[in-house]
């Protein structure tokens, strides 16, 4: 399944990466492929900052949704039974 994964980005800003789900993966599964994580030098105990950033060509991300290449729908999971069906009555 073809999606759009949006990142939303500390700061301002965001990116719009096209991928591609397998047969029962999570959005977040992909999302976390494609990020990583640095630690913040800023960090000390106490300090009330944030011990890890994720980020994306060395941008902060800060939140992170999926949805279809039209934009017209969220996705979260990929169930191609669902996907063909558009009902849960596969589960019967």
């Amino acid at each position: 399944m073809d999606i759009i994964i949006t990142l939303l980005f500390i700061g301002g800003g965001f990116a719009e990466i096209p991928a591609r789900l397998q047969p029962y993966e999570f959005c977040s599964d992909k999302v976390e492929s494609i990020i990583t994580y640095k630690e913040n030098p800023n960090y000390y105990e106490n300090s009330y900052d944030v011990w890890v950033h994720a980020t994306y060509n060395d941008r902060n991300i800060f939140a992170s949704y999926c949805k279809t290449p039209d934009g017209k729908y969220f996705v979260s999971y990929y169930h191609p039974e669902w996907e063909e069906n558009k009902s849960l009555d596969i589960l019967d």
